[in-house]
């Protein structure tokens, strides 16, 4: 009698400490989640914002509404051209 006693405490506590066992692991895994969506949003955000940026200097050089000054800077920051009467001062990072 004493044995069935003590097979059915065993079959009744395995499954739940495996069970026990099973809900911390994915409990941590949700908080490793959790922490990866935080990051991803911030991500995401930063990049939203590059994005209306990039989508504001589109519309600026479009053919429809062509900034000029806009132009003129850009063509000047990445060709490195300059008007006449201009002096270019190179800033070697010191």
């Amino acid at each position: 009698m004493r044995l069935r006693w003590v097979l059915l405490f065993v079959a009744l506590a395995l499954p739940a400490a495996w069970l026990s066992v099973k809900s911390v692991q994915d409990y941590q895994a949700l908080q490793g989640f959790t922490a990866q969506a935080a990051v991803l949003d911030e991500k995401l955000s930063g990049l939203r914002g590059e994005n209306t940026n990039l989508q504001i200097q589109i519309h600026r050089l479009s053919a429809n509404s062509i900034d000029l000054d806009f132009l003129d800077e850009r063509v000047r920051l990445v060709l490195g051209l300059a008007a006449k009467g201009e002096t270019i001062i190179f800033d070697s990072g010191l």
